[in-house]
């Protein structure tokens, strides 16, 4: 059996077009590539989320060129400056800041505390 396959009008335009539909989506991929290189080739320049964005789009889209090695460096580096960031976090709290953060409370507080001071005192016999 044979089967004769008929061309639709315009498919020359239509494949021209579909070429180059696809020659832009393979020139913006390889822009983005070379982008998420760039950015992890000098992370400490950038932000925590451009740096995770990079690695996710070079795992997932990466061309073999070490774009895996890459992004897997990148991941230990990036846990390692969070975790640097979350202990001067930390570090920067002191007994001082909670208070003022605590500032517009602190007559509740003290009113608070009161009451309970005098309820046990009252309760022990000393009131």
């Amino acid at each position: 059996m044979t089967a004769a396959i008929r061309l639709l009008p315009n498919m020359e335009a239509r494949m021209d077009r579909i070429t180059a539909q696809q020659r832009r989506a393979n020139e913006d991929r390889e822009l983005n590539l070379i982008t998420a290189r760039a950015v992890l080739n000098n992370a400490a320049m950038h932000r925590t989320s451009d740096v995770r964005n990079a690695i996710i789009l070079l795992e997932s889209r990466g061309d073999g060129r070490g774009d895996l090695i890459m992004a897997h460096e990148a991941t230990g580096l990036l846990k390692i400056r969070e975790r640097r960031e979350a202990h001067a976090a930390a570090a920067d709290e002191t007994g001082l800041s909670i208070a003022l953060r605590f500032r517009s409370r602190w007559l509740e507080i003290i009113a608070y505390a009161a009451l309970i001071a005098g309820v046990m005192l009252y309760m022990t016999g000393w009131l």
